[in-house]
């Protein structure tokens, strides 16, 4: 899979079943949250299904949590068996998101990994194997910055655990489909996509409706219209 499939599917994540770590859906600290709101999206490369996504998300005045499952489908889920599952949590100031920590599980057919950024601090397990603490990203994570912001931001910084993103906002406007942001999307190895997001209001949350982008490989996420 590309790291940018990897960046969104951090929408690469959750499927019920057995995982080598377990990704709580309640937070470590006390929050009233609103009922969850569930969006379930549909991956397309080069114009065929390889994922299916569910994002569920929680919202109050004090806090927010997002969390969800992923599989690989058709081609892409016989041969690699992918699945994940994810968690973020967070609280908002002057509305915007700030991370307090996200956790990621995912297992194919070769391999498991867990991971854990908390306190600025990433936590990695790959197939059993505990590697060294060390510093996370400073960006929020791809959750947050998808779900949590609601605009389109100058610039989107994020990471997905273990990789970091920057989004440079090249033009915004408003279609047919909804608020339009296009992007050129850069990764931590300077590799380079153009990604467009349509952004609208479903359930009483701003989330991604649709989401193309283009460079060594090119695909679309969709929001399910049901």
């Amino acid at each position: 899979m590309s790291k940018v499939l990897r960046c969104f599917f951090s929408l690469s994540l959750l499927v019920a079943g057995v995982f080598p770590g377990s990704v709580s859906a309640n937070p470590s600290r006390p929050i009233d949250l609103a009922t969850p709101s569930t969006y379930s999206y549909n991956a397309y490369v080069k114009g065929t299904k390889t994922h299916k996504v569910e994002v569920s998300i929680q919202k109050d005045s004090l806090g927010y949590r997002i969390w969800g499952k992923a599989r690989a489908v058709g081609i892409a889920g016989f041969f690699s068996h992918f699945k994940s599952r994810f968690l973020a949590l967070g609280h908002l100031v002057n509305n915007r998101p700030v991370a307090d920590s996200f956790e990621l599980d995912k297992t194919s057919k070769k391999s498991t990994r867990i991971v854990r950024v908390n306190a600025g601090i990433l936590n990695d397990t790959r197939n059993g194997v505990v590697r060294p603490p060390k510093k996370s990203l400073a960006h929020i994570d791809v959750l947050s910055a998808f779900f949590m912001t609601g605009d389109c931001a100058d610039t989107k910084e994020f990471h997905t655990g273990r990789h970091g993103y920057s989004m440079v906002l090249i033009a915004s406007s408003v279609d047919e489909r909804g608020k339009r942001c296009d992007y050129h999307l850069i990764d931590d190895d300077m590799e380079t996509y153009d990604g467009t997001v349509w952004l609208g209001d479903r359930n009483g949350y701003i989330v991604p409706l649709l989401f193309k982008f283009e460079g060594s490989l090119t695909g679309y996420i969709e929001l399910n219209p049901s």
